[in-house]
């Protein structure tokens, strides 16, 4: 395996470009089928274990903050299926998502629902989440949901902690992490080099150990699975694959960026863990969602 120590110094993470980390989730969104399987979660399991616990509580408006929501594909499964069995209560959504394009793309999927999201509030707000936080006071939300979020907290204990503050009695916590078997996890596992400035190896275990710490209250998981087509990586020409290749290192440009024999080992590691189905080349895409309560 190559020795990339040099280049890591310069090394470009997602989390500096918002605007390329928009056209990698883009690319990455086309070629997965988790938002398809993210639907029966976000409408079947999800609503169920909210509004079990929100049962009990008696505010007239039920409110939503999404952390880093990105497009908003599985917030706005949720809000439509709160919507649907709330009834008239009202429902106010705030989003919290740094991207300018992905915020303008929950805007489109928001249209694109028709009457489904009618009546909800939805106050867009881009900026990080410690941004929002030094602005954030007295709000409490019945309900919090952060996908793929987490690794970017530079202290996750004091994050959480200040997130279950905001949680009202009966509020549920919704976390979406990478899970162990996920060719996320294992890429950042294996090459230490692409992960100097977030926490990519969090898994859901770490989480729950976490949220017991703070006393949450009924933690538990739930395993998502699904795969990425990673077929397109392997073309140096294919954009859609170039960007996938980003995306799953969260690195800029990798491609152009990194030592060549760094992109041969990552993708010749992708093929060691692959499965092939009709000259198509799948890897795993699996994730674990972490629910509590307070």
């Amino acid at each position: 395996m190559t020795d990339a120590g040099p280049w890591r110094v310069a090394r470009k993470s997602l989390i500096s470009n918002r605007e390329w980390y928009g056209r990698t989730f883009t690319a990455y969104s086309k070629h997965t089928d988790r938002h398809v399987k993210t639907r029966h979660f976000c409408t079947e399991i999800i609503p169920n274990i909210i509004l079990d616990n929100y049962a009990t509580a008696s505010s007239s408006v039920f409110r939503y903050l999404g952390i880093g929501s990105g497009a908003g594909v599985a917030d706005i499964h949720i809000l439509r299926e709160l919507k649907r069995r709330l009834g008239s209560q009202t429902i106010e959504v705030t989003i919290i998502e740094p991207c300018s394009d992905l915020i303008d793309q929950f805007k489109h999927n928001i249209r694109q629902e028709g009457g489904d999201l009618s009546g909800m509030t939805f106050d867009f707000r881009q900026c990080t989440f410690e941004e929002f936080r030094r602005g954030c006071e007295g709000a409490r939300y019945d309900c919090i949901a952060g996908f793929s979020v987490l690794y970017y907290f530079s202290n996750l204990h004091d994050a959480l902690v200040w997130i279950y503050s905001l949680l009202t009695t009966g509020g549920t916590l919704v976390f979406l992490t990478t899970a162990e078997e996920c060719v996320f996890t294992k890429t950042w596992a294996s090459f230490p080099v692409i992960t100097n400035d977030n926490q990519n190896n969090l898994t859901c275990d770490v989480i729950i150990d976490q949220l017991n710490k703070i006393g949450a209250k009924d933690v538990k998981s739930l395993k998502l699975k699904a795969e990425i087509d990673v077929t397109q990586c392997f073309d140096d020409k294919s954009e859609d694959g170039n960007l996938i290749l980003d995306f799953i290192t969260h690195t800029v440009n990798i491609r152009d960026s990194a030592p060549p024999t760094l992109v041969a080992d990552i993708l010749q590691f992708w093929k060691l863990m692959c499965v092939t189905r009709n000259n198509k080349i799948y890897v795993n895409n699996n994730f674990d969602y972490t629910v509590a309560t307070k």
